[in-house]
């Protein structure tokens, strides 16, 4: 392991750890911030522009009242230094270590761009894995995106909604409801948002938003944080291959990230408690941190029939 270089000790408090885990869904305010958060700002505004003239590749379209609008873009690790450096920021680090409490990678990462007046909505749904019936259960290392907010996001702008509570289940069944259902009947919440504020949410929890009819744009770079058997067991053939998932190629691959960031002038992501080992990633060793295989526990603690009735929507978690 290398010398202990930085400064991060802990982020979050235990309070906010708990929260996470029994609410599925974590806010955490003013993270990115600075020149990290403009450069950020800057490459987003070249990815939109690029995703809305066809520009390059990886960018997604939905069409909207006869015509097809951008609202997506994969890949962002190739598409500027700047996603590869925040990656790796010190503080996601030590949260995304504190929330999972085992060694990790960052494994995937995406951009969402609600231009204004796009309309796109994001139906109500669970990530992969859950979106399959077939996952009744969940899996018992936690696993979840950390969300980075680019623009503030309102109900104006179509913020994201989401059900607490609704993680620890597995797969579902919210199809048979409408949308308006979903955002009106089952104690959905708004999920407003600063510039700079990070959002975690687990794959599990049920979320979903509107179409932006507002004059102000609203656009998310989220990283999909995950330890090895997770991945394994949940994400085999969503993650991207040729990054080379957590085999040598993969975590080489991360590796990268850190002089890089140093290179851009930021801080060094490693810590007193956060290392890297070159065989398991990213590690957060100190205190306070969730406990091995917790989101197992947490679901083994759920009577079967109250499991069941979450399931089928028949009971708003508590």
């Amino acid at each position: 392991m290398p010398a202990e270089v930085g400064k991060v000790t802990s982020m979050l408090t235990q309070d906010q750890i708990d929260q996470f885990h029994r609410d599925g869904f974590l806010v955490v305010r003013n993270v990115i911030k600075g020149r990290e958060l403009t450069l950020l700002q800057e490459a987003a505004d070249q990815v939109e522009a690029d995703g809305i003239a066809r520009n390059g590749n990886h960018h997604m379209y939905r069409e909207i009242e006869g015509v097809d609008t951008y609202f997506r873009t994969e890949f962002m690790w190739e598409k500027n230094d700047i996603f590869r450096a925040v990656t790796v920021n010190p503080a996601l680090l030590a949260i995304a270590g504190q929330c999972i409490g085992h060694p990790f990678l960052p494994l995937n990462d995406s951009f969402v761009c609600k231009s204004p007046r796009s309309k796109v909505p994001v139906e109500w749904h669970q990530d992969p894995p859950y979106i399959d019936p077939s996952f009744q259960e969940t899996y018992p290392v936690p696993h979840f995106d950390i969300d980075i907010y680019i623009d503030d996001s309102t109900i104006e702008n179509a913020c994201l909604w989401g059900i607490p509570g609704t993680h620890l289940v597995g797969h579902i069944d919210h199809k048979r409801f409408s949308e308006e259902e979903m955002f009106r009947d089952f104690g959905a919440v708004p999920l407003e948002m600063k510039a700079g504020d990070i959002l975690l949410h687990t794959f599990s929890f049920l979320h979903g938003s509107a179409g932006n009819l507002s004059d102000k744009k609203r656009r998310i770079f989220y990283i999909y944080y995950g330890p090895k058997d997770a991945m394994e067991h949940c994400y085999s053939k969503w993650i991207p291959q040729k990054r080379g998932g957590y085999n040598e190629a993969g975590r080489q691959y991360v590796k990268q990230f850190i002089p890089l960031r140093e290179k851009m002038g930021f801080d060094n992501p490693l810590s007193k408690s956060v290392v890297w080992n070159d065989e398991t990633g990213f590690e957060f060793i100190s205190s306070p941190k969730t406990p091995p295989r917790h989101w197992g526990k947490l679901a083994a603690a759920i009577p079967e029939e109250v499991k069941n009735r979450i399931r089928r929507m028949e009971l708003i978690p508590q």
